[in-house]
């Protein structure tokens, strides 16, 4: 993972896989056609090896950024959990190559670092020497909205909550109900107003999120706590939540979590005219 630690799992616990099991790749023939393709090819393959030395020696993300003629921008030591790039060499880079010490595929915020930044592609290698990789095409578009990173990263989770048949949606009835309550508490009407106008001065102050029920709640239940130490409804509801995401990180690097992750990566390959590729499984 590039930048963020929000989504991968917990990898201390997982036994790391032989580099020495690793089967020759069945990935599609690369898109890189370059002038200087013999010095590109021979740096991309001396970063993965690197890449995957590091990844089984010590179980830490290890990752690189190239320019287009194959220099080497950066070269970075992650830990467990993600690498972290300087912004300039984001900005110069044309590919990203680094290693994933599970057998997970790309991450939202590998996803991201290619959409909003020059990188043409982005790469993740396994353990066992397999690949997860997204590529821009002539047709990606160049410019990506916050909207659509906010997307990019609820495509991935609600394929595992509709796996699970979680129904994780923010539930606006409640959290209306709990706005009322903070107005009480401040002395303030809300009797004049309907719902509509209520869940909109929420959206307003920046408490009600549909797509991050997570941070609905939390900021609700906060503002409630100031008054209310045991307001029941926020326990509640973070109780579930955080019941959910142990469910959904115990579940990441397991086969079923990597075919999840996937198909996620499939979609939204095909709705931002990337190309995807990965025989992880």
């Amino acid at each position: 993972m590039i930048n963020s630690v929000n989504f991968n799992p917990n990898v201390q616990n997982i036994k790391k896989l032989s580099f020495k099991s690793a089967r020759p790749l069945e990935l599609k023939s690369d898109v890189f056609v370059k002038s200087n393709k013999t010095k590109f090819e021979e740096a991309k393959e001396l970063a993965r090896q690197k890449t995957l030395e590091h990844v089984n020696d010590d179980g830490r993300e290890y990752g690189f950024i190239f320019s287009e003629d194959g220099e080497v921008l950066e070269e970075v030591q992650g830990d467990e959990n993600k690498c972290v790039f300087d912004t300039e060499a984001l900005k110069k880079g044309y590919m990203i190559i680094h290693g994933h010490p599970t057998e997970v595929p790309l991450s939202p915020e590998d996803v991201a670092s290619l959409l909003f930044s020059n990188i043409s592609s982005v790469e993740a290698i396994a353990p066992n020497g397999r690949i997860s990789r997204m590529t821009k095409t002539p047709q990606t578009p160049q410019y990506i909205d916050e909207a659509s990173a906010i997307n990019i990263s609820t495509k991935i989770y609600r394929k595992f909550l509709d796996e699970f048949g979680i129904d994780y949606s923010v539930k606006k009835e409640e959290l209306i109900e709990m706005y009322k309550k903070y107005l009480t508490f401040n002395h303030m009407s809300f009797d004049d107003k309907s719902d509509e106008e209520i869940l909109n001065q929420m959206k307003s102050i920046g408490v009600y999120d549909e797509d991050n029920p997570e941070k609905s709640y939390e900021k609700l239940g906060r503002m409630l706590s100031f008054y209310d130490m045991s307001h029941s409804e926020y326990n509640k509801q973070h109780e579930v939540i955080i019941q959910n995401n142990e469910l959904i990180k115990n579940t990441i690097a397991t086969p079923l979590g990597v075919r999840l992750i996937n198909e996620a990566l499939t979609e939204i390959a095909d709705e931002y005219n990337l190309e995807y590729e990965s025989n992880m499984e």
